[in-house]
């Protein structure tokens, strides 16, 4: 959170049931950050806090003592509000769940190298966070509407295949508009000042949250999971490490972790994972004896929820057989042009405002916001970006996911 100004969000250890009416904070446009996800267990102060994250406000009403007697007073709380938090749980609340993207800890024996290795090379103390902060401070002093022309062609495109997608979607769309936000100073605008999203946005977007889409509705499993349950079923072919008194064959986490090659603690984590997932089960049922691990529920197939940008692009440039003299290409920096190379009926549906060159001069910091002599360049210009950044995938290229596999 260093790249981040500290109005962008404010952090707890944990709430009381009621604290978020009181609180002081101002919730709009910032994250909660609550180290810990015990820190909101109960189940009414996770009520609370899903309420803020879908309906972006609260309202509690309660009554006071006044010396007229007992009066309504109304507590009112805006939004949109944010929430990070990290549990070593295999599940959150599962109402909380669905509005939420879960990011798996990558257990690996590679991983935790790396992470030696960056805490050996201690670069935080020099590293420079101040272009990151201004720039953030930058983007809210300017134009902040975005539109996503191609929404449409995405809700078309995505399958119906669970409720919980009329959230994720919502998300996704969410997630475009914010990388456009990001580079507002290249982007186009419409007729009414908005910024236009580009296929660069959903295409990085794509990379960043494709696997996430398909494990939130089932479509696959992250492939530490897939490796886990396939790993109990070598090892269930192989006769397992135990048997039932039925003599079914099982597996211990001990057999299973020397299977892996991993600490049995990540082993364990990642089993119990699988088993909420419905994917293994634990035929032992008395505390304190070793698991007795079997298989239960099949692993799915590898399954798409989004569509890849490749396809996007396609459709965006020349809208399938449209003949490319009646919606030229797009020029420029290649940004999507609305009605370019889309058929008649999608012309209805989509909506098709003026789009005009994006105004760098007009997005420039001022004196007061940059906090200089002289007109400052935009601060992402001038920001070490990270090399992961250049190395993003080109469209249509395979994804790296963000599953707990690397």
């Amino acid at each position: 959170m260093k790249f981040f100004p500290a109005s962008a969000y404010f952090t707890r250890t944990g709430f009381s049931e009621k604290a978020l009416y009181f609180s002081d904070e101002d919730f709009r446009h910032r994250f909660i950050i609550i180290f810990e996800a015990v820190g909101m267990e109960s189940d009414y102060l996770s009520y609370v806090i899903r309420t803020l994250l879908s309906e972006n406000r609260l309202s509690y009403e309660l009554p006071v003592k006044t010396p007229d007697g007992m009066k309504p007073q109304l507590l009112q709380k805006e939004g949109p509000t944010g929430l990070i938090t990290t549990t070593t749980a295999a599940k959150l609340h599962p109402e909380n769940e669905t509005r939420l993207f879960s990011l798996g800890v990558i257990d690996t024996k590679q991983q935790t190298q790396a992470v030696m290795r960056t805490l050996a090379a201690d670069k935080t103390s020099t590293f420079d966070y101040g272009p990151w902060q201004a720039h953030q401070e930058w983007l809210a002093t300017g134009e902040r509407r975005v539109v996503v022309p191609y929404a449409p062609w995405l809700a078309d495109k995505i399958p119906p295949v669970a409720v919980r997608l009329r959230r994720d979607f919502g998300m996704l769309l969410s997630l475009i508009r914010a990388h456009a936000l990001l580079h507002r100073g290249t982007r186009d605008k419409d007729d009414q000042g908005r910024i236009v999203a580009s296929v660069a946005d959903y295409t990085a977007v794509y990379h960043l949250v494709e696997k996430l889409f398909a494990e939130g509705v089932d479509a696959t499993v992250p492939a530490t999971m897939r490796q886990t349950v396939e790993a109990v079923e070598e090892c269930l072919e192989a006769g397992g490490s135990s048997k039932t008194a039925d003599g079914t064959p099982t597996v211990s986490l001990a057999a299973l972790a020397k299977e892996l090659k991993l600490d049995k603690n990540s082993v364990h984590h990642r089993v119990r994972k699988a088993t909420a997932a419905g994917y293994l089960a634990n035929q032992e049922t008395r505390k304190g004896k070793p698991a007795q691990i079997v298989l239960a529920e099949p692993l799915p197939e590898e399954g798409e929820v989004l569509p890849a940008p490749g396809a996007l692009e396609c459709w965006s440039h020349y809208g399938g057989d449209v003949p490319a003299e009646a919606y030229p290409r797009a020029g420029g920096n290649g940004h999507f042009r609305i009605n370019q190379g889309v058929s008649g009926d999608d012309q209805e549906r989509i909506p098709s405002p003026s789009i005009h060159p994006p105004e760098i001069a007009s997005n420039t910091p001022t004196v007061a916001q940059a906090g200089e002599s002289g007109p400052a360049e935009d601060p992402w210009a001038k920001l070490d970006i990270p090399g992961y950044l250049d190395r993003r995938p080109a469209f249509g290229a395979p994804s790296d996911s963000l599953d707990d596999s690397q």
